[in-house]
């Protein structure tokens, strides 16, 4: 069978959601079907290390959004402001994130050779369009919404009917699809699928001298206790609340917090705006690769998420398999995964992520109650454990028929 997966970001760019995606491939390729993933060129080649093996992948060029790149010559500068809250609380939404023409032409053929359409990430526009072009062709369509409760462009009506006339969902967490049922979209044709772990993709790689290393170059002390924050560094990611909260436990006791993941426009001016003396230990890795983030989670004595909403939080099951300590925000999707591996705190409040963070930090015995509780949790997040759940949502949607014998080209 052949699967057409559409997403915006492919590993090796950093995103979770691609990140997911590159696991249904494996799984699906290893069972002998044909995959392809047609997506948006990457801004980290240079990281691929034939990460992508056996999966055609087809990257189209990208341009951002038209109207705000022509608004931002506007002057006065007011004016484009005022322009740009009235198009991002109208049509704007739909014209969210990256685009791509050479990607919106390209979907027609693709499409029409496909036997199966897999969609993700509900609010971007090549998610409508292409839902579009499956139903003219007559596709079954999956899709993976990544949904975030509480966001303004998740939560458009246009979203739910999309789910309620493709043929099957994903979710990342029972919360998400207790919360589609609610919402009139049937039940059995919603399933439930995390992000598959794979324990031996997070063993550490000649940690030591990798230890030495990042210590050196950031004279980093040995008795300097470290926080890592992994993921897109935009503000619904909590990542001000994350650094003023370090800056107070910093004061007393030495402390370095490592930013791991791409940046924003918004984070470039804020991180700017730090002294001196808080860069020092406030530190921007930028995106780094697998193997290096695997390492400095190791290295790490606590990871902290402090968003406003997520779909699953793939870091804290990645900090699980690490045995790293977490700390998040009270948001259903976080604290639901959270449970007994660490703690959670009021979103936005600097005073109650301090506290929890220096609960952990202080308390050796508690922290590795913690490290113990989500190796055992990541248990059930196990590859193997998945991959069976996601064959049984391909074949909900594109049954084997009785005359087909069994074979490895099927499911």
């Amino acid at each position: 069978m052949k699967v057409l997966h559409i997403i915006q970001d492919f590993p090796p760019q950093i995103s979770g959601a691609g990140m997911w995606c590159k696991q249904v491939c494996d799984f699906l390729i290893k069972r002998g079907h044909r995959v392809k993933v047609l997506t948006l060129e990457s801004d980290f080649e240079e990281v691929n290390g034939g990460y992508l093996k056996d999966i055609e992948i087809i990257r189209c060029k990208k341009v951002n959004n038209p109207l705000i790149l022509s608004l931002k010559r506007l002057r006065p500068k007011k004016f484009y402001r005022v322009m740009r809250y009235i198009w991002e609380r109208t049509l704007g939404s739909l014209f969210s994130g990256s685009h791509s023409m050479e990607l919106y032409l390209r979907l027609f053929k693709e499409i029409k050779e496909c036997d199966l359409v897999h969609l993700h990430i509900i609010t971007y526009f090549y998610v409508l369009w292409a839902f579009f072009i499956a139903k003219f062709y007559q596709k079954k369509i999956l899709i993976t919404p990544y949904f975030h409760k509480g966001n303004r462009e998740h939560e458009r009506n246009i979203n739910y009917w999309i789910l309620k006339n493709c043929n099957a969902i994903f979710t990342m967490t029972e919360f998400e699809k207790k919360l589609f049922v609610k919402r009139g979209i049937r039940k059995d044709k919603i399933f439930v699928v995390p992000f598959p772990i794979d324990l031996t993709d997070y063993m550490p790689d000649n940690l030591d001298q990798f230890k030495l290393d990042l210590f050196k170059r950031y004279e980093i002390s040995q008795d300097a206790r470290i926080v890592v924050y992994l993921g897109r560094k935009q503000e619904y990611k909590g990542v001000d609340t994350l650094i003023e909260a370090v800056k107070k436990i910093k004061k007393d006791r030495p402390l370095k917090l490592l930013l791991i993941g791409p940046g924003s426009s918004w984070f470039s001016a804020y991180y700017a705006k730090l002294s001196k003396e808080d860069k020092v230990d406030i530190i921007d890795l930028g995106c780094v690769t697998h193997r290096n983030k695997v390492n400095l989670l190791h290295i790490s004595d606590l990871l902290a998420l402090p968003s406003r909403y997520e779909s699953l939080g793939v870091v804290l099951l990645e900090s699980f398999a690490c045995g790293l300590p977490v700390v998040g925000s009270n948001v259903a999707t976080i604290a639901s995964l959270v449970e007994d591996c660490g703690y959670t705190f009021e979103y936005n409040d600097i005073n109650d992520l301090s506290e929890k963070m220096n609960n952990i930090l202080d308390n050796q015995y508690l922290s590795q109650d913690f490290s113990k509780r989500g190796r055992e949790k990541v248990s059930s997040y196990l590859c193997d454990n998945l991959e069976e759940k996601i064959f049984n949502a391909y074949l909900y949607v594109y049954p084997r028929k009785d005359n087909e014998k069994t074979s490895k080209e099927q499911f």
